[in-house]
Parts: structure tokens; C-alpha cells; sequence
């Protein structure tokens, strides 16, 4: 499972038309098909509703708008690679001025040219008496249009270009983003593990010359615990049924630290086992239930750890009856394992999560998460599927 939950980038196919030629032509020979359509019904339409001849039949009038926009089917593709290699930035405008207009030059005559060749066709032979009254009419008729369509297919091409650009920096800040995001994640689990393993070697200290059995035992805990941790290093989220999995463990080592003073129960809805949880999130509130509430007092304690879902959120309580929050409160909201806490989900979910801590009565302290309810990916295909 990744280190963080961004939601990867939907995938953008920005190559330039130049590199598919085929869908190049397809779109340019479609649109120009519309529009020898467009231009031809126009005119069959009008005459039809103006006069009574109503006019050559509408294949006859395709004949013109056929060639013109056929011809500039077969060059616009070109056009566009042209100004996609020499953009209008402001670095190489000058350059690019010189360029297109050469190129405009070019294709002109080459689109003056095409037309005056089609003329030698039979369908077209009735047109012009002369081939110089042939050349002279498609020049004067197809300057002006010339020139506003190639400006047309530069501008689509800039268009395109700049809009890829864009996405390109925008698809690169949220890459950024989410390894900023799990090279933070990952800082703060690393400091949790060795503030969690100096607690707990601790604890076993405190054991090792009054009760050796019970250090032991603790020790053969604390490798169970070790070897749950080190397979979730990876993990940013667990299950819940994992995560209770390496609570439990932890509780076992201060149950025989404690003995009879802690007991614990655990009340969790077993649908949420495959639901997610930033990894070992309870261990650290747990902790300081027993080191600020249960250890410091003579008396036996009871620590009740809760989870369940409700209007489409995970609610994760623990709560203690030990002796409340220490004075002054702050000191226990700005330590290493609850500090670390909301850094993680602040940097895991954001808005979207809660963390609250209230005085228990008559005695103890509850903390509450709210996080997103959301489950693992086979229990979502599961779900699916039935």
C-alpha cells in the first residue's frame, strides 16, 4: 500500500497529433466533410426557399467546397506539426513570425495549386475557359480565407500546446505534492518506532531484577510485537483487525508490567475489520492512557478501547479511568505520540478527520478519531461482486 493516499492523476495521452498522423487526417478530412455539407446545403437550402427554379441539384454544389476544403484536409495536419515546432513564445517569436510567414506562403500556393490541378478533372472542366483565368480566379478568391485558416489551425495548434503544458506542471505539483506528503509520513513513523521501543524496553527494565519470569515474558511479547511492526513497516494503513492485532500485543507487555492494576476491554464492530487506519495510530494514545493515567496510581485502572461507524465516518475512541489529564493539560497533547498522531492524519486526510480529548467522569480521560471509512480494495471487490 502506498506511503500516501493522494489519489493518483487520471492518465493524460498528451502526444502531439503530429506523432498520430492517422488520427490527424481522420479529424481534419471529418471536419472538413461538414463542412463541404454545411456550405453546400446552405446554399441548396436558400435557393430552394427563394426561387422557384430552386438551382443546381446539391451534389453539383459540392463540387467547389469539395476541392478547397478537401486540399486543406491534406495540409492542415502539416500546418499544425509546423507551428507546434515553432511556437509563438517569448523566446522564439521572432523567430516563429519569419517561419509562418514563409509558411503561410507556402501553403497558400500549394492550396492555389491543388485547386487549379482539379480543374483539369472532367467534372470540373466547364469552369474556367483558360488555365490563366484558372490560377488568377483561385488566387483573389482564396487569398483572405487562406490566410484566416491557417491562422485558425495555428491557433489550434498554440491551443492544444499550451493546454498540455499546463497539465503537464499541474500533473507534476500534485506528484511533487504526494512524495512532500510520504517523505512526511514516513519521517513521522520513523520517529515513532524508536520512541515506542524505548517504552517499551523500559518497561522491561523496570522488570528485570524483581521479576525475571515476567521480563522474560515481556521480552518474548515484545518480539511478536517487533515482527507485527517490521511486516506493516511499509504501510502507512493497516486493517483495523491489524491494528488491534499489535495493540493487543502491546497491552500484553503492560498487563505484565501492571499485573492485576490495568485491565482492558476492547468493543469493536467486527464489519470493520477490513476498514483502513493510519498504522499503530492507537498504540500511541493507549500509551499515554497508561503511562499518565493507570501507572502513576496505586489503584487498579480500566482502559476501554471502542470503533464503530456511523453516518459514513470510522469513530475510534479510548478511554481511561485513571487520573485525567495532567497538569498542566497541554504537556500531554504536545508529546511525541499524540503530536505525532495529528501530524500523521492532518497529513493523511487532512479536513477530513477529528481528534478530540475530554475529561472522563468521575476520573480518566477519552480521546476520539473520526476518520474516513474507507476498506480495503478486496473487501470493496467483494462488495461488488455480491
Amino acid at each position: 500500500m502506498s506511503a500516501a493516499p493522494a489519489t493518483p492523476p487520471a492518465f493524460v495521452d498528451d502526444r502531439p497529433l503530429g506523432t498520430r498522423p492517422w488520427l490527424a487526417w481522420v479529424l481534419t478530412f471529418v471536419g472538413a466533410t461538414l463542412l463541404v455539407l454545411a456550405v453546400a446545403g446552405q446554399s441548396y437550402i436558400f435557393d430552394a426557399t427563394m426561387r422557384d427554379q430552386g438551382g443546381p441539384p446539391l451534389l453539383r454544389r459540392m463540387r467547389w467546397p469539395l476541392i478547397w476544403w478537401y486540399i486543406w484536409a491534406m495540409l492542415a495536419p502539416l500546418i499544425y506539426v509546423l507551428a507546434r515546432r515553432f511556437p509563438f513564445t517569448q523566446a522564439t517569436w521572432r523567430k516563429s513570425v519569419f517561419v509562418h510567414i514563409g509558411g503561410c506562403t507556402l501553403f497558400f500556393c500549394l492550396h492555389v495549386f491543388g485547386q487549379v490541378t482539379a480543374m483539369l478533372l472532367p467534372a470540373y472542366q466547364d469552369v474556367h475557359d483558360t488555365l490563366i483565368e484558372a490560377v488568377k480566379y483561385h488566387i483573389l478568391t482564396s487569398l483572405y480565407l487562406n490566410l484566416l485558416v491557417y491562422g485558425i489551425i495555428v491557433a489550434v495548434a498554440h491551443t492544444v500546446l499550451f493546454y498540455q503544458r499546463y497539465r503537464r506542471r499541474e500533473l507534476g505539483a500534485v506528484q511533487l505534492e504526494s512524495e512532500l506528503a510520504r517523505a512526511r509520513l514516513q519521517a513521522l513513523k520513523t520517529q515513532l518506532h524508536p520512541h515506542f521501543l524505548f517504552n517499551t524496553l523500559h518497561s522491561i527494565s523496570t522488570l528485570m531484577y524483581r521479576d525475571v519470569e515476567a521480563a522474560d515474558r515481556m521480552l518474548a511479547r515484545l518480539s511478536e510485537l517487533l515482527r507485527l511492526t517490521l511486516e506493516s513497516s511499509d504501510a502507512q494503513e493497516v486493517s483495523l483487525h491489524d491494528e488491534i492485532s499489535m495493540l493487543e500485543k502491546y497491552l500484553e507487555i503492560e498487563k505484565i508490567r501492571l499485573g492485576e492494576r490495568l485491565t482492558v476491554d476492547f468493543d469493536i464492530d467486527p464489519a470493520l475489520d477490513d476498514v483502513l487506519v493510519p498504522n499503530l495510530v492507537l498504540q500511541p494514545i493507549v500509551e499515554n492512557a497508561v503511562k499518565h493515567g493507570i501507572a502513576p496510581r496505586s489503584a487498579p485502572g480500566r482502559i476501554e478501547v471502542r470503533a464503530w461507524a456511523e453516518d459514513g465516518r470510522l469513530h475510534l475512541r479510548v478511554s481511561d479511568d485513571g487520573l485525567g489529564l495532567p497538569e498542566p493539560p497541554s504537556r500531554l497533547a504536545t508529546g511525541i505520540g499524540l503530536s505525532n498522531v495529528r501530524a500523521r492524519l492532518n497529513h493523511l486526510y487532512g479536513e477530513a478527520h477529528a481528534v478530540s480529548m475530554r475529561a472522563s467522569h468521575p476520573t480518566g480521560l477519552i480521546v476520539d478519531l473520526t476518520l474516513p471509512l474507507r476498506y480495503l480494495y478486496r473487501h470493496t471487490v467483494a462488495s461488488d461482486l455480491m
